[in-house]
């Protein structure tokens, strides 16, 4: 039995007898404000999302085809009792609103759903969450091999010597898309029976807190590059009445061809087909990107299920815990930034890579067919290889996506380290120290501040060195002239009153065309002139003379729209995707969290709305506070009982 209270934002806070009940009426409401979202996935798992929705659907189903998602059911081998009857617990919420609602079912035949249909997509959503579908480049219909992109968030963690409340404090921004199937949603829950109060966000068809706090811990995360693929170049051999295969030795690899045919309805009506070939292997699959065959490594598919975790990591009540958990489950593709109540701050890197003989192998970006041996081996360097950081002596931990060694103000490199090992700073990690140094404290002012800043220091910018941009002759180039010295007089902040930002960022967007990354994150890219030029020429036909980023860029949903700071690798980051002469944001802060334990604090703000529902007065409630880096501050439950009119699920 559970009781639920909206508050005037429309988060549900749910007063429950136990876990098992939360997790019900958490399935409950999350069907209540994004009903669409959610069969979407458990669509994805029949390869039927794309026959709903042309955007992230045919995407969805063919990652879950190609990565033959369906068939790691197995996972529920290593799944907790408890956890199983939480999966029990989400179903039953699922399926009760999908009985009450008919009208609203995209395909009545995906109900009711299983337990498996869980399982299957939690995992769809960490496989694709944490960027493990990337190197699949030929997915997007691409002309070469491409490496996974390297997404950023921020946790930022303040021990009590340098926090201005004399306690530790916690800020978390993840950096995600702020819809669809990647959305978080806001949940605050009481358990009476396990003494527990959570307060956090969850993602689609997940119901356990990914990133928050439980009064006692507070913990974020973002994700970190170990080694989590290994591509390398084969040579197929084809012949009549053997089928396909490679050799490893003297022994035959043999691949089984897979021929993927599905559709998508364009605008919900046109009919297009999708065909896709590829093939199977023991090894992996491999894929052929013009003429040339590739064996793609993904060492922990299957075997690892974060979802888990995170549902324990809610349960801890101490920095202590957390390391146990984190050692034990060694969870691959997440640095996390945690607190707790005696004021301990910690940092752990998690990696669970595998081994390689010749270590320099970790940094190359395509490997020969011999090291293949290495999959067949199925060794891993054991937990004594990740990085655990207690309670630095400069009193913070920033965790922007630069190298786990460079989340203080020193470098913490142990030699002992074995893997993909990465040591550089990034723009935002060098900007968060900056402005924590500039304080003489830092409290929940300064935090808010942090997360809201817009700057980015040149000349590298996620990954791409921009030294050239800076050189540019202006007279030889008279047509972009202008663009050129406005660029050199930019102070670097993406206001929404700044011209250069506006350049900028307009220059960001065109030069994703050129963008080649690395399978080690320390690698540069080298802007070049001529592809600088090439970017300004197409700006200086999109931007009008005047206008500034806020003329430009904006945060949009529904009929709402709002202009809005922050660029590419600024603290307040802003992905955006160009749409008629506009930058619409895609992905950024995909919500903001301080947190306050001594002082029961805990601010979020959301930059859409808690409801997907565009006729729900939340659909976009929370934009104007957004753009304004305003927070809304949790009440407790019983001030939520007093005011408001709850129901029961």
């Amino acid at each position: 039995m559970a009781i639920v209270y909206r508050d005037e934002y429309g988060i549900p806070h749910i007063d429950a007898i136990n876990y098992c009940d939360a997790v019900k009426s958490i399935a409950y409401c999350h069907c209540e404000d994004d009903f669409y979202t959610i069969q979407l996935l458990l669509l994805a798992t029949k390869q039927k999302s794309g026959h709903f929705d042309d955007w992230d659907g045919p995407y969805l189903d063919l990652i879950c085809s190609f990565f033959d998602i369906p068939n790691q059911y197995d996972l529920i081998k290593m799944l907790s009792n408890e956890y199983l009857a939480l999966i029990k617990s989400y179903i039953i919420g699922v399926n009760l609103y999908a009985e009450k609602h008919q009208n609203e079912i995209l395909d009545k035949t995906i109900f009711p759903i299983k337990e498996e249909d869980v399982i299957i997509v939690q995992h769809l959503m960490e496989i694709i969450g944490i960027q493990l579908d990337k190197p699949y480049s030929f997915l997007k219909d691409s002309s070469e091999i491409s490496l996974p992109t390297k997404q950023g968030s921020n946790a930022i963690a303040i021990g009590p010597k340098r926090s201005a409340t004399k306690h530790a404090l916690l800020a978390i921004s993840p950096h995600q898309t702020i819809e669809g199937p990647f959305s978080f949603y806001e949940v605050h829950v009481v358990l009476k029976e396990e003494k527990c109060e959570i307060h956090g966000f969850i993602l689609p068809c997940t119901f356990v807190i990914f990133m928050g706090t439980n009064f006692n811990i507070a913990w974020g995360s973002t994700a970190s590059y170990p080694e989590m693929y290994n591509i390398y170049r084969v040579d197929v051999i084809k012949k009549i009445g053997s089928g396909a295969f490679f050799l490893l030795g003297d022994e035959k690899i043999a691949l089984y061809e897979v021929n993927y045919r599905n559709y998508t309805k364009l605008y919900g009506k046109i009919p297009y087909p999708i065909f896709k070939s590829f093939y199977r292997s023991k090894l992996g699959n491999v894929i052929s990107i013009n003429g040339i065959y590739y064996l793609i490594d993904i060492p922990m598919l299957g075997k690892q299920f974060g979802f888990q975790q995170a549902y324990e990591l809610s349960l801890c009540d101490n920095i202590d815990k957390v390391k146990k958990l984190l050692r034990r489950t060694q969870y691959s593709y997440l640095d996390f930034v945690c607190i707790d109540k005696f004021d301990d701050i910690l940092f752990a890197h998690c990696s669970k890579e595998r081994v390689k003989d010749d270590p320099k192998d970790h940094y190359i970006n395509v490997l020969p067919q011999n090291k293949i041996i290495e999959i067949e081996k199925d060794l891993f360097y054991n937990n004594q290889n990740m990085i655990f950081l207690l309670n630095p002596d400069c009193q913070y931990i920033v965790s922007v996506n630069q190298s786990p060694f460079m989340v203080t103000d020193t470098d913490t490199y142990d030699c002992k380290y074995k893997g993909l090992i990465y040591r550089k700073d990034n723009s935002r990690s060098k900007r968060a120290k900056d402005l924590i140094h500039s304080h003489n404290s830092i409290g929940v002012k300064e935090l808010i501040e942090i997360q809201g800043d817009t700057k980015i220091i040149f000349p590298i910018i996620r990954g791409i060195d921009f030294t050239s941009l800076l050189k540019l002759d202006s007279n030889r180039y008279p047509s972009i002239g202008y663009l050129i010295e406005e660029l050199k007089q930019w102070d670097g902040y993406a206001e929404k009153s700044s011209r250069g930002a506006a350049i900028f960022a307009l220059l960001f967007e065109r030069y994703k065309k050129y963008y080649r990354y690395s399978k080690n994150p320390d690698v540069i890219k080298i802007a070049e002139e001529k592809e600088l030029v090439d970017c300004l020429r197409w700006v200086s036909k999109k931007l009008p003379k005047k206008y500034s980023l806020g003329d430009i860029q904006f945060l949009k949903r529904g009929k709402k729209k709002l202009p809005i700071a922050g660029i590419p690798d600024s603290l307040n980051t802003v992905r955006p995707y160009y749409y008629k002469g506009e930058l619409i944001v895609e992905e950024c802060s995909a919500f903001r969290m301080i947190v306050n334990l001594h002082d029961r604090i805990s601010l979020t703000c959301h930059p859409l709305g808690a409801s997907s529902n565009e006729d729900d007065v939340n659909y976009t409630s929370q934009m104007d506070m957004y753009q304004k880096n305003s927070y809304r501050k949790l009440k407790t439950m019983d001030n939520y009982k007093q005011y408001i009119k709850g129901y029961s699920i």
